[in-house]
């Protein structure tokens, strides 16, 4: 066991040292906005790696919890619900041993569905098994307020693959975002043996949201880097600045109602984060309404004193008066 444990130790050590080599490796290369194929590769090699550090971390970590059935799982899933209990905003869904394959979707890049009034839509984001609402919400904020800013982060190469432009914080310590271009394919994880996508849906049969997702998790490191976050940050990611936050609770219903009226009234993108969750509560039913803790929403409109909320899940939207929304949510982010 001690053996074991002194293994463990080193494989942990392992895993940090080439996590901040990746780190190092894309805040290198991205300095002038794009990263070549040779540099593409450097960050594709650190990352095989991370995961076959990773695999003998969860092969040594089983020998000490047999009855775990993926350690690896399990570490991310505590990782993020403690990062999420912090940030305030999280997901519900969160990996569970999932067994997947990578796949290339075939479908458009862009599709006007049933009921959109634009090929992009917030109807067209459906999250999956990752914890990145914050980014998915914010993604739907945008689509709603602001559709040509996101249609224009897209480049079709032609040949199978897509530039997706990223504003990002190129150094360690910098107030400004700047653009970087991020080259990706529409391979993405597939459940073993099926066709759809496990994490961010193809909507209307289209590509583009799994296209900034991916884009996002392979500039960060991988898609368990993405979960858990901000997304007054994912706004900044999108849209080159950060959204402003406020407590809905720091406001009386009518300031805040007005604050909400105002941002959908002027074309901003407006998410909202609810409550914590706790180890007893994770979600709450109110009026029959399922409202998960932790989770991010798009604001969608504000009407007869109601407020709508779209959930990234695709499901389970909500709609709150506004002290009821005070109480389930804590956090707008608007930008």
């Amino acid at each position: 066991m001690a053996t074991t444990s002194a293994e463990i130790v080193k494989l942990e050590g392992e895993v940090r040292h080439f996590k901040a080599t990746l780190a190092k490796y894309q805040q290198m290369f991205s300095r002038d906005g794009t990263i070549t194929a040779t540099e593409a590769k450097h960050i594709n090699d650190v990352k095989t790696i991370i995961g076959k550090v990773s695999a003998r971390l969860a092969t040594a970590k089983a020998k000490i919890s047999p009855n775990v059935s993926d350690p690896a799982v399990t570490d991310r899933a505590e990782r993020v619900a403690r990062e999420s209990s912090e940030l305030g905003v999280s997901d519900a869904t969160i990996t569970d041993n999932i067994k997947y394959e990578y796949k290339e979707i075939v479908a458009n890049l862009f599709a006007t569905g049933h009921g959109d009034d634009n090929e992009i839509h917030p109807n067209d984001v459906k999250q999956g098994y990752l914890g990145d609402c914050y980014f998915l919400a914010a993604i739907q904020a945008i689509a709603q307020s602001n559709p040509a800013a996101l249609k224009k982060l897209i480049k079709d190469n032609g040949d199978g693959t897509y530039d997706i432009t990223l504003y990002v914080h190129k150094y360690f310590i910098s107030w400004n975002r700047k653009p970087v271009i991020i080259t990706v394919n529409a391979t993405v994880p597939v459940a073993e043996g099926g066709t759809r996508p496990i994490y961010a849906g193809v909507g209307d049969q289209e590509l583009w949201v799994l296209l900034l997702e991916k884009a996002y998790a392979q500039y960060k490191g991988d898609y368990g880097d993405i979960e858990g976050g901000y997304a007054s940050k994912a706004m900044g990611v999108l849209l080159g600045e950060n959204g402003d936050t406020f407590s809905t609770r720091a406001l009386s219903d009518e300031d805040l109602a007005a604050k909400i009226q105002g941002a959908l009234d002027g074309r901003q993108a407006i998410t909202a984060s609810s409550n914590t969750k706790t180890k007893k509560t994770e979600s709450v039913i109110v009026d029959g309404q399922l409202i998960y803790y932790s989770h991010a929403y798009n604001l969608l409109k504000f009407e007869g004193g109601i407020v709508y909320l779209q959930n990234p899940h695709g499901r389970n939207h909500v709609q709150l008066s506004v002290s009821d929304f005070k109480r389930y949510y804590r956090i707008i982010a608007i930008q």
